[in-house]
C-alpha cells in the first residue's frame, strides 16, 4: 500500500486575522499529485464532500479545520501536511464520518485534492427535477409508507438517509442522484416528507442551493467562485456556469436579485456547532484568545461592529456569520440559541467556543479551563470556612456519656495480628 502521498496544504498568512475572502486561505491537495482515474465521483465521496460543506461551509476551511484537528491531538506538526494515517484519524475520529476502510477509500478516490475536477460530472438539480417529476406521487407514498399520522400531517413526517435511500433504490434512481438529493434537502439527518413534493412543485430554490454547492466543490470557496463568475461579467449567468462545465437550466436560474446575493443565501442549513466550527477554523487567533476577553473583545473588532462594548448584537453577530458561509435566514436562529436578552456577550462567546470546538487545546485541558473560575471561588470560600491559627476548632455538644467501643470478633482481631496467628499454630 503506498503511504507516500500526503495531504498538504498552503500555509495561512503569518499574522493578523484571516479573512474569510482571502486569496491565501489553505487549500487541500495530495503531494506528489497523481490524480486517481474518476469517470465518475463514487457514492462516497460525493457523500465526503456534502458533509465538509455543511459542516464548515467551503473545502479550504474544511481542510484547515482536519489539519488544526490533527495538530491539537498531537498528531502533526504545525507546518506539516497530513499523511493517510492522519486524514484516517481525521475521518473516523474527529468528522465520525464511518470506519477505516472508508476513510482510506476516500483517501485513494479524492486524488489530487478535496476538489473534485470531475463535478461536472455529479447529478445536478434540473436533471433530478426532469427525472422526478413523472415519478413525484409514487415517491411520495414510499416516503410517508408506514406512518401512522393522518394524510394532513404526514407531510411533516421526517424522514431518514436510511428510509429515503430504499424508497430511492425502489424507484431505480442512481445511488450518487440519491445521496445528492437528499443532501440538498437535508436538515440535519432527515428532511420532512412534503419538501421532497414542494421542491417539485417550486424548484427554483433547490436550483440556487445545487449550484452553489456544485461551485464550493468546483472552486472550493464561493468567494473564488464569484470572482471567477465576474471575469465573465460579458456573459449572462447560465452561459458562465456551463463554460465550467457545470450543468444549468435558465427556467430554474432567474434570480430575483443580484446573483452574488441569491447564492449567498442558498447555503444549506447550519447547526449551532457547525457555526463555531467554522469561527475556530476561519480564524484560529479568535479560538486562541478564549482565555483573555480583553483580547477577544479586540480582534472581534477587526470583523465586526460594536464588540468592545463586551457583547453582539444581531446585527454584529450577522455580520461575523455571513463571514463563515452562514445563510441570511438562520443568522437569527443561531443568535437566539447562543445569545441571551437579546445580546451574545462575550463571556458567553468564548463558552461555547471552547464547548463546542475545545479552542483552548485537547479536551482535558479545555475543561480545565473553563471550570478555573469556579474552583477558584469554591477554595476561597473553603479557605473562609477554615477557623484560625490560633483559634481552638469548636467541638459539638456531647450527651456527657463517654461512647462506648465496639467489641471486634476473634477471627477480626487476629486476622489484624500476625504474631498471634502464628502462636496459634
Amino acid at each position: 500500500m503506498d503511504t507516500s502521498r500526503v495531504v498538504s496544504v498552503q500555509p495561512a498568512p503569518a499574522s493578523g486575522l484571516a479573512s474569510a475572502v482571502d486569496d491565501t486561505v489553505a487549500v487541500a491537495r495530495l503531494s506528489p499529485v497523481s490524480p486517481a482515474p474518476r469517470n465518475a465521483p463514487c457514492k462516497e465521496v460525493l457523500e465526503f464532500i456534502h458533509v465538509l460543506i455543511r459542516h464548515f461551509g467551503n473545502l479550504n476551511r474544511a481542510f484547515r479545520a482536519l489539519k488544526n484537528a490533527a495538530s491539537l491531538e498531537g498528531k502533526v506538526g504545525p507546518l506539516e501536511p497530513l499523511s493517510r494515517a492522519e486524514f484516517e484519524w481525521c475521518v473516523t475520529s474527529f468528522l465520525q464520518h464511518g470506519n477505516r476502510r472508508l476513510a482510506s477509500k476516500l483517501f485513494e478516490a479524492l486524488g489530487g485534492d478535496l476538489g473534485l475536477s470531475n463535478v461536472e460530472a455529479w447529478p445536478s438539480w434540473p436533471q433530478l427535477w426532469r427525472q422526478l417529476q413523472p415519478l413525484s406521487l409514487e415517491l411520495q407514498e414510499l416516503l410517508e409508507e408506514g406512518s401512522a399520522e393522518d394524510s394532513d400531517t404526514r407531510t411533516e413526517v421526517k424522514v431518514s438517509k436510511q428510509r429515503f435511500m430504499k424508497a430511492a433504490k425502489a424507484l431505480e434512481l442512481d445511488a450518487c442522484q440519491a445521496v445528492h438529493l437528499f443532501h440538498l434537502l437535508d436538515e440535519g439527518g432527515h428532511f420532512r416528507a412534503g419538501a421532497l413534493q414542494e421542491a417539485l412543485w417550486c424548484p427554483k430554490d433547490l436550483a440556487w442551493r445545487d449550484l452553489r454547492i456544485r461551485l464550493v466543490a468546483r472552486f472550493r470557496t464561493l468567494e473564488h467562485a464569484l470572482q471567477a463568475l465576474e471575469e465573465l461579467e460579458d456573459e449572462d449567468l447560465v452561459s458562465c456556469v456551463q463554460s465550467f462545465g457545470l450543468e444549468a437550466d435558465a427556467e430554474l436560474l432567474e434570480p430575483e436579485d443580484e446573483p452574488h446575493k441569491v447564492l449567498q443565501g442558498a447555503a444549506t442549513k447550519t447547526r449551532l456547532e457547525d457555526f463555531w466550527r467554522r469561527v475556530a477554523a476561519e480564524w484560529p487567533e479568535v479560538a486562541e484568545a478564549c482565555g483573555d476577553l480583553e483580547q477577544l473583545g479586540q480582534l472581534l473588532q477587526e470583523l465586526v461592529p460594536r464588540p468592545a462594548d463586551g457583547f453582539l448584537d444581531l446585527e454584529a453577530f450577522t455580520s461575523l456569520a455571513q463571514l463563515v458561509d452562514v445563510a441570511p435566514s438562520d443568522c437569527e436562529v443561531l443568535f437566539r440559541v447562543a445569545g441571551r436578552d437579546g445580546k451574545v456577550f462575550l463571556e458567553d462567546f468564548a463558552e461555547q467556543l471552547v464547548l463546542w470546538t475545545g479552542a483552548l487545546g485537547p479536551k482535558k485541558e479545555a475543561a480545565k479551563a473553563l471550570v478555573a473560575p469556579a474552583r477558584r471561588l469554591l477554595s476561597a470560600l473553603k479557605q473562609e470556612l477554615l477557623p484560625a491559627a490560633n483559634e481552638e476548632p469548636v467541638r459539638l455538644p456531647t450527651n456527657g456519656r463517654p461512647k462506648k467501643k465496639r467489641p471486634k470478633l476473634p477471627w477480626v482481631t487476629n486476622y489484624r495480628r500476625p504474631s498471634l496467628m502464628a502462636l496459634g499454630a
